[in-house]
């Protein structure tokens, strides 16, 4: 498995982090509905099919958090990042 972080490096420039969601890693977007949710689509582009182990979100900035999914549209996830107090 790669790094993480080596994986952020090749997401698309629009995307705001990456997910680890079933073994795949997908480009994520913040969303503009909810604070610290994002949401990403299947049918995007893998950034790698590396992502072996835990499921999590790494943003840009480094971060790396555990999330919980809060919908699926069957066209969008949407998710929420689970910030550890």
């Amino acid at each position: 498995m790669k790094d993480l972080n080596e994986i952020l490096e090749k997401a698309p420039k629009w995307a705001d982090g990456i997910i680890v969601s079933s073994n795949l890693v997908y480009p994520i977007k913040a969303s503009r509905y909810g604070k610290d949710q994002y949401y990403y689509s299947r049918m995007w582009r893998t950034v790698s099919d590396e992502g072996e182990g835990e499921e999590v979100i790494v943003l840009k900035s480094g971060e790396k958090f555990k999330y919980k999914q809060v919908k699926d549209n069957g066209r969008y996830i949407t998710v929420e990042i689970i910030r550890e107090e």
